[in-house]
């Protein structure tokens, strides 16, 4: 899987990482946001992109480049 981090968390991480699956995943988008309590949701604008929701707020987005 390959998945770009789009603006992610308090520093706005832009980068491309590789996790094996969504568990890997999961870690990693734990890691740059520092809380457990969000959710991936659709972006209304292209299939692969998900916006990272913490509540109400968007606190990042992340595309999905190669699953």
């Amino acid at each position: 899987m390959k998945v770009q981090l789009i603006n992610l968390g308090r520093n706005k991480v832009n980068e491309i990482v590789y996790p094996a699956d969504m568990k890997v995943l999961q870690r990693i988008i734990n890691k740059h946001v520092l809380t457990t309590c969000w959710e991936l949701s659709p972006s209304g604008k292209e299939d692969n992109e998900h916006l990272v929701l913490r509540g109400m707020d968007v606190i990042g987005k992340i595309k999905i480049l190669k699953r």
